[in-house]
């Protein structure tokens, strides 16, 4: 079923936030609405996106066609209860329930009502968890009635983006993955994409372990050592933006990267997207990105959901070529800390998004 998220957050472990009248026109609002189902018995509730239609890109006969569909989305179910005035909502998927998101501005034992949703989360184990700065980039608002939700949210990505540009790229995972990668060239593939993840406890231990040292660095590469050859890493344009439409958004990414020995040059190119019509084409069949969607009566369909396009296949063999060496030790421990470390968080943000924006709508 078609899930509406935002994918530069995947990487992010970050949280919606109270609503704030004053600043949400510095943002991007999106809202929508459902039907809502409540079993007061049991304590659970039931949300139901309305269907609603929208031009996209899907297979027709295995040639992509750009047309209007309409899309049902999934029913969301949510355990609720009440500590205060402070509702906790409940995520619940294939029986499992999550921790709860805290949110506040209704009435103790009254669903009706308008609930903004905090900064904070609880379980019975951890208590209550806050994040203050990541809060700063969200709101979110749900408003109940009989019969009836209505979810908005506001997201402040120029401030998020603002954030990021402080930070260096030689701080980032992509720089540990390359470090790796020169260092043995038989090790793991460099994700270009990974250069938005900035990692400085993992790039600091890579320097450690693979003998590198750094000789110059400023925010966009540097220069450095490994195994007795000199390298430069020179990023050209890391340029990250939110695609709307409607319905539905994403976070466009477009990148280039080179890297050097002095001799050979390694360029590595990268572009996300959500699909636009120009794209919808068969030559485009590569790079567009499918899922099994179905409409409003009910029937299947394929639907593009994304637009990549890059050479990382070519890129890391490049990489190869100039690598330092082939050393054969076990580097392994410290990719995999690195890699479950990221998944856990991405997988929880992952969740949220598809939970609470899929309901939203420009």
């Amino acid at each position: 079923m078609k899930k509406l998220l935002f994918a530069a957050l995947v990487a992010q472990t970050l949280l919606f936030t109270a609503c704030s009248d004053d600043d949400s026109s510095d943002g991007i609002s999106i809202s929508a609405s459902a039907s809502l189902i409540i079993d007061e018995a049991n304590q659970r509730l039931v949300m139901v996106p309305d269907v609603y239609s929208e031009d996209g890109c899907v297979l027709e006969n295995e040639v992509p066609v750009w047309k209007s569909v309409e899309h049902q989305q999934e029913a969301d179910s949510f355990k609720y209860e009440f500590r205060g005035d402070t509702l906790l909502l409940y995520e619940i998927d294939d029986g499992y329930v999550y921790d709860a998101r805290m949110l506040v501005g209704g009435t103790a034992g009254n669903l009706y009502a308008t609930w903004r949703y905090t900064s904070c989360r609880y379980d019975e184990e951890e208590g209550i968890r806050c994040s203050e700065k990541d809060a700063k980039y969200y709101e979110l608002e749900f408003k109940f009635s009989e019969g009836r939700a209505i979810a908005t949210a506001v997201y402040y990505y120029d401030e998020y983006l603002a954030d990021r540009g402080k930070l260096s790229y030689m701080d980032s995972y992509f720089t540990f993955q390359l470090y790796r990668k020169l260092y043995n060239r038989l090790s793991d593939r460099v994700y270009i994409d990974h250069i938005t993840y900035i990692d400085p406890e993992e790039v600091q231990e890579a320097i450690e372990n693979y003998g590198v040292q750094v000789l110059e660095k400023d925010d966009n590469g540097g220069k450095f050592t490994i195994g007795g050859k000199t390298f430069t890493l020179r990023v050209n344009k890391v340029e990250e933006s939110l695609v709307t439409t409607e319905y539905d958004g994403t976070e466009a990414l477009e990148i280039n990267i080179e890297v050097s020995d002095g001799v050979t040059t390694c360029r590595a190119d990268y572009l996300r997207t959500m699909p636009q019509e120009g794209m919808c084409k068969v030559e485009n069949m590569d790079y567009l990105k499918f899922e099994t969607e179905v409409d409003g009566n009910g029937a299947e369909y394929r639907y593009a959901y994304r637009f990549r396009r890059e050479n990382e296949v070519d890129f890391n063999n490049c990489l190869s070529e100039i690598a330092a060496g082939q050393q054969m030790e076990n580097v392994t421990p410290l990719y995999k800390k690195a890699e479950k470390s990221k998944r856990n968080s991405e997988s929880d943000t992952f969740r949220m998004y598809r939970k609470m924006l899929k309901y939203a709508k420009n």
